[in-house]
């Protein structure tokens, strides 16, 4: 966002019963690194889940309240 001095692709929605939601994931957590590869913003985050299987299990750092955190997430299916 503009005057924003964090990088990442920030978590608009989150999808009711789908795998962020599961993995404790929460509107406004800004992804920095997804699996160990830097996210820049959205399109870099959509673009490396995109490169993942489903079932796959990977570890999305995220910057939650301030705070970096380590979260293991299963990835779903897409459904829409």
């Amino acid at each position: 966002a503009e005057g924003s001095t964090t990088v990442g692709g920030r978590l608009e929605e989150i999808v009711s019963g789908g795998a962020a939601e599961k993995a404790g994931l929460k509107s406004g957590d800004v992804v920095l690194k997804f699996n160990g590869f830097p996210v820049t913003d959205a399109s870099d985050l959509t673009a490396l889940v995109r490169t993942s299987a489903a079932g796959e299990s990977v570890t999305i750092q995220v910057l939650r309240d301030g705070k970096v955190q380590d979260i293991a997430v299963t990835l779903g299916t897409y459904a829409g």
